[in-house]
């Protein structure tokens, strides 16, 4: 069985640095938003290295976003429905 991690599925870096464009924001305003250093938000933005459930819910708070708007992943239940916990458990549900 081949492991699929999140950037691998649902592209979460490319989504973060999608809304943060949108927002008007560089990556270094985030990153100071979010007290993370600019090279954290790049290796997230970039694939390098996935965030943890907690720097998601950091990360979409900063943008102003749910956590499900930052997966767009097609919805059981309506997304917005989902807590943290419960998105993340149903979305390595199906990754597993």
């Amino acid at each position: 069985m081949i492991h699929l991690g999140v950037n691998e599925y649902v592209k979460i870096g490319t989504r973060i640095k999608q809304i943060r464009k949108e927002k008007g924001l560089k990556q270094k305003e985030l990153a100071e938003i979010l007290h993370y250093s600019p090279t954290v938000l790049a290796n997230y933005e970039n694939g390098f290295r996935e965030p943890s459930q907690e720097r998601i819910a950091e990360i979409a708070s900063a943008l102003d976003v749910t956590v499900a708007e930052l997966f767009m992943c097609s919805p059981i239940k309506q997304l917005s429905d989902y807590s943290t916990d419960e998105l993340m458990k149903e979305l390595l549900r199906r990754w597993l």
